[in-house]
């Protein structure tokens, strides 16, 4: 049997058939279902890309070195503003059967549970296809038949699989079509038209919720300039069910964050450096066109993706920063002005340079970590900005091993450097591995540029600590402060740190910019440090409090 006709059963299958469940985000009546795209798209205030998991390629969305989806992760977007989730999903390297292009279960209960979770805290969520590169990188007349056929087995399987979930999910057609990043022929318009219209056919076939629901279709390349010359408006059975998508890191010689780009934009900072042509004054006429082709005909309009990667240099860092906050505040506040859904991209990654969209940092318990783009980002959505906390705190809590590569590398961002003072204190709780040959932690800054030199007890080191050498040889837990220098606090608040080791356990790290004599000082003046247990804020804690304590003027470490 050839590969269409096989397509072509398993299409005849899941019309006749549908898998057993009980969605979250089910719908009971066409009334709930009565939302046009319009409508769907300015409820979005602000929206979040789960980057760089469930799309990337591999057995799991571990597989680029992001953690698993937790509904806390969710829940932390959540308690951000934001009330749209878009999951970007690969599907093609999860398939049981590549002919008829079967979706394997497992993958689609993966895909399903992390839906669930947004849809559980009455987000909007949008899924998609996403990285298919035998779809996406290959729209030409002899492939268009053949990719049609395997989109359209996908998205009847998708669709089936989501048939009675309620308004709140929508689901968007492919990514970014593209040959080399180069505008189209009219050829690859063309195919990335039809890509559109299958999915639509596809999908309104399978019935039940989706015969309304909210539908995205995409320009060539989500590009909106390349959108205004090819996009074509498909045909649709829905009344004012269609969105459509483009994504936004314009202008790119300035957001890509590459070598040789801009690190200012707009006109409010043309008196700080050289910035890009492409300013406030583009960004609306862009948006303006979008309303006129697009939303003033009926069309939701979707930012799928938008964002500026962190850049800066060290002499102006602070500036660029505020920069990067501006361009995003006024991005989002163009978009919502004008009815349309800003979804920035996060893909977990933090740093200096490009492909660096980080924003919540998942494997941190989500710790605000660019706080600069965040609060842009709210600022243009009408939220209250996110607010820094300067104060003493614990950054990261548990027990790993550090086993260079192949144990815990905790990253400390830049930012968590910032109002460190010269009695400022970095504090570890660590735990020896008796069983190990030998025992070492390292410090290195963020961009793995050199050590970062630092004193414990009035005693330099010069990036690494030997614990054996220093407390022996016995399975002991304990605490470690450390201090910096000017010098070298300045390259970390620019940097950041890394921190590494071998047969080493930590336990803990507590931030404190100010240092700690403040409460000891406090207690022990006052003379109420005797018997009573205090936090290092000089707060009381119960006997039962765990963690680092103030105990009759000592520091100590409660197990």
């Amino acid at each position: 049997m050839t590969r269409s006709k096989n397509i072509l059963l398993l299409l005849a299958c899941w019309l006749c058939s549908a898998w057993l469940a009980i969605p979250a985000g089910a719908a009971t009546t066409a009334e709930e279902m009565n939302i046009d795209a319009k409508a769907w798209a300015s409820s979005v205030v602000l929206g979040w890309n789960l980057g760089n998991s469930l799309e990337s390629k591999g057995n799991d969305e571990t597989a680029w070195g992001n953690p698993m989806t937790t509904r806390e992760m969710i829940k932390a977007v959540k308690a951000q503003g934001f009330n749209c989730i878009r999951i970007p999903v690969q599907w093609g390297c999860h398939l049981a059967d590549e002919k008829t292009m079967t979706i394997d279960s497992k993958w689609m209960n993966r895909v399903e549970e992390v839906v669930n979770y947004c849809l559980d805290e009455k987000m909007k969520v949008i899924i998609n296809t996403h990285h298919e590169a035998w779809l996406e990188q290959h729209p030409f007349f002899a492939q268009q038949k053949e990719n049609n056929e395997k989109l359209a087995a996908l998205w009847q399987q998708i669709a089936t699989r989501f048939k009675d979930y309620g308004p709140d999910l929508a689901f968007a057609g492919i990514n970014e079509t593209q040959v080399n990043w180069q505008a189209p022929t009219q050829e690859q318009a063309d195919v990335e038209n039809s890509y559109n219209q299958t999915f639509i056919n596809a999908v309104r076939a399978t019935g039940g919720n989706n015969a309304e629901r909210v539908l995205i279709v995409q320009t060539y390349s989500c590009n909106p300039d390349y959108g205004f010359q090819h996009f074509v408006i498909p045909n649709d059975p829905a009344k004012d069910r269609l969105c459509v998508e483009f994504h936004y890191y314009n202008p790119y010689n300035y957001c890509s964050g590459k070598e040789g780009c801009y690190y200012y934009w707009g006109q409010a900072f043309k008196d700080k450096g050289k910035i890009s042509p492409d300013d406030e004054s583009q960004l609306t006429k862009t948006f303006d066109k979008a309303k006129t082709l697009w939303a003033d005909k009926g069309l939701g309009v979707i930012i799928g993706e938008l964002g500026v990667s962190t850049h800066f240099t060290s002499d102006d860092r602070a500036t660029q920063l505020d920069n990067e906050k501006y361009y995003l505040q006024q991005l989002v506040k163009e978009a919502r002005k004008r009815g349309f859904a800003p979804i920035v991209w996060d893909n977990n990654t933090f740093g200096n340079g490009s492909e660096i969209y980080g924003i919540f940092n998942r494997n941190n318990h989500m710790s605000v970590d660019a706080p600069w783009l965040l609060q842009g980002l709210q600022l243009g959505a009408g939220l209250e900005p996110y607010k820094e906390k300067a104060e003493n705190g614990v950054f990261w809590e548990g027990d790993a091993l550090l086993n260079w590569s192949e144990g815990l590398q905790l990253k400390i961002p830049a930012n968590k450097f910032n109002g460190f003072t010269a009695k400022g204190r970095l504090m570890l709780t660590i735990g020896q591995v008796p069983s190990a040959d030998y025992e070492q932690l390292q410090l290195m800054y963020g961009d793995w540029s050199g050590k970062v030199n630092f004193k414990i007890n009035g005693k330099n080191y010069k990036g690494s600590y030997d614990p054996k050498a220093a407390q022996g040889t016995n399975d002991r837990t304990y605490s470690l402060s450390l201090s910096f220098d000017a010098a070298t606090l300045a390259k970390l608040q620019t940097k950041g740190l890394i921190m590494q080791g071998y047969g080493v356990r930590l336990k803990n790290v507590i931030i404190m910019p100010q240092g700690m004599t403040t409460a000891i000082f406090n207690l022990a003046m006052t003379g109420n440090g005797q018997q009573r247990c205090y936090d290092l804020t000089g707060r009381t804690v119960p006997d039962s409090f765990r963690g680092l304590i103030i105990k009759d003027r000592q520091l100590c470490l409660a197990r």
